[in-house]
């Protein structure tokens, strides 16, 4: 009786499960070859939720198939994220080069556990040679949707959804998608109130660190200048120090620094994390403050 007392406490404080299906992402330098390289995985939970992973090093590439692949395999991997995230059915959009192979049920803690759990089984040119820890970096839509995932469960899904709407993005009078996940009251109302916006510097490539947190300012310029909400803030999600390397923990760190600095000289409110259960908890208490 003790035993069975013991493993019901434990399944009822446990956190739930994240389920869903996953795909490999393939892609065939040679179409007269017709080899086909796993360069990601593709994975879609239980609410329709979609993240990819791809690889972002070419040098086993480089040495198969000459310099001039790298910008093929690029263009791949950017084209294979852009049909995940913006395409419901990206599974049957494939083109001759680029696949998407459904292999099956997965679940664990969270997308990016899953997601790197499999790349690093089964997606081979995602290891490095040069390091064999490879940093998987969480972006602004993985980390919204684990502040959703816990709201919810704080709140209720109809609940939350009223504070993280499921359509992040607002389409702005200048033709410009504006990404603010996030919104809140004020006086009492939701529509007019406050929103904020979510950004990463939890790459290893500059350019990425710098498109991402310039981004994130001119969501929330833009929002503010055309009264879309009353107020506008920026949650900024710092680089993983524990696995990244340190030329690039170094440089994105700098980056984020500076960013703040700007913020801060432009009267912009923020708030920074170091992990994704501290901006996770954050938002929270940004969304229930009003």
């Amino acid at each position: 009786m003790l035993i069975d007392e013991i493993f019901k406490k434990q399944r009822s404080v446990s956190k739930p499960l994240v389920k869903g299906s996953w795909y490999r992402v393939q892609w065939t330098p040679d179409v007269a070859a017709s080899e086909r390289l796993n360069i990601g995985i593709a994975f879609v939970d239980s609410d329709g939720g979609r993240t990819i992973q791809t690889i972002d090093e070419f040098a086993r590439l480089r040495c198969l198939y000459g310099q001039e692949v790298i910008f093929h395999a690029q263009l791949a991997c950017q084209i294979a994220n852009e049909l995940v995230q913006q395409e419901k059915n990206f599974s049957e959009l494939g083109t001759p080069q680029l696949h998407f192979i459904e292999g099956g049920f997965a679940q664990g803690d969270s997308a990016a556990q899953i997601l790197s759990r499999l790349v690093s089984d089964l997606v081979p040119l995602s290891i490095s040679s040069a390091r064999s820890a490879r940093h998987v970096p969480v972006t602004r839509k993985a980390a919204s949707k684990s502040v959703y995932e816990a709201l919810a469960l704080r709140l209720g899904r109809s609940t939350a959804s009223k504070y993280i709407p499921e359509e992040p993005t607002i389409m702005t009078n200048d033709g410009f998608e504006i990404f603010l996940p996030f919104r809140r009251e004020a006086d009492g109302k939701l529509s007019n109130g406050e929103a904020a916006t979510l950004v990463s510097a939890d790459f290893t490539k500059p350019e990425k660190v710098q498109s991402e947190l310039l981004v994130g300012h001119r969501d929330i310029s833009l929002a503010l200048r055309e009264k879309l909400f009353s107020q506008g803030e920026i949650f900024i999600l710092r680089p993983n120090k524990d696995s990244m390397r340190k030329d690039a923990l170094n440089y994105a760190e700098a980056e984020t620094d500076k960013f703040a600095r700007y913020l801060t000289s432009m009267g912009i409110p923020f708030q920074q994390a170091d992990t994704s259960q501290e901006i996770t908890e954050q938002v929270q208490e940004w969304c229930l403050a009003s």
